[in-house]
């Protein structure tokens, strides 16, 4: 009866040590309000050598985990296309280059040919051939392909412009003797006078007129001097023994 007794005595004592730690728990919990942790007490009672055993044990719950939500980066706008230029197609024309060489005379004529062409051409138009030859021969030698820096060309050493206002080309070797000639003729009958036309003929009428006689220019005074001892040298040509009798 006593050790019945006894066990009994321990059941309950255990039975009330169960209870009051069941309660204590309560109490604890309710002053906790995380709710990072669960604790629960469960008893379970285990026979060893006739003794009862109460067991506690914690059941602890772990915290969830707070998802991190990962940053998603904003999108950002392409930026817009460059705008395209349109390409105005042009025509480009092709330049064609400036062909600045000027013509040159040029004659297939030997020295006594072109002598013969002034003897027969100052006699048609009624000059002196020998004051023509004297001029050939001072300006060019008779030299058709002869040019000057001032831009004269030909046996007469015309230029160009002169010619074409007398209806001739002076790159021509037969119409550049007769431009010279024509010049000639026009300056004498201009001015009545050998020396004056030979003036008008080296620095142009316009200088003849401005100093009203041969202008103070040394080279023109040279050119007369010249022209005037070629002349007596040229009378003497014999080309002009075959055209004698031809009536000038």
């Amino acid at each position: 009866m006593n050790i019945v007794k006894t066990q009994v005595q321990i059941v309950l004592a255990l039975f009330l040590i169960s209870a009051s730690m069941v309660f204590l728990d309560y109490v604890i919990s309710g002053y906790d309000n995380s709710p990072k942790i669960k604790t629960s007490v469960n008893t379970k009672e285990t026979k060893n050598n006739d003794k009862i055993a109460v067991v506690k044990t914690t059941n602890t719950q772990p915290k969830p985990a707070v998802q991190q939500v990962a940053k998603t980066p904003v999108a950002q706008k392409p930026a817009p296309a460059p705008a395209v230029q349109k390409t105005t197609e042009t025509t480009v024309k092709k330049v064609q280059p400036v062909n600045n060489t000027k013509p040159v005379p040029v004659s297939t004529k030997g020295k006594n040919e072109v002598k013969e062409d002034i003897v027969k051409h100052s006699i048609d138009m009624n000059v002196d051939p020998a004051i023509a030859l004297a001029i050939a021969k001072i300006e060019s030698n008779f030299d058709h392909s002869k040019r000057s820096a001032n831009g004269a060309v030909g046996v007469f050493q015309i230029l160009p412009s002169t010619a074409r206002s007398m209806g001739y080309d002076a790159y021509s070797a037969n119409d550049n003797i007769k431009s010279g000639i024509t010049y000639y003729k026009k300056m004498y009958q201009k001015f009545g006078d050998v020396d004056l036309a030979l003036a008008a003929y080296n620095a142009g009428p316009g200088n003849v007129s401005r100093y009203n006689g041969v202008p103070p220019f040394a080279e023109t005074k040279r050119f007369i001097n010249k022209i005037k001892n070629e002349y007596e040298n040229q009378k003497n040509d014999p080309i002009l023994g075959k055209y004698q009798n031809r009536q000038m």
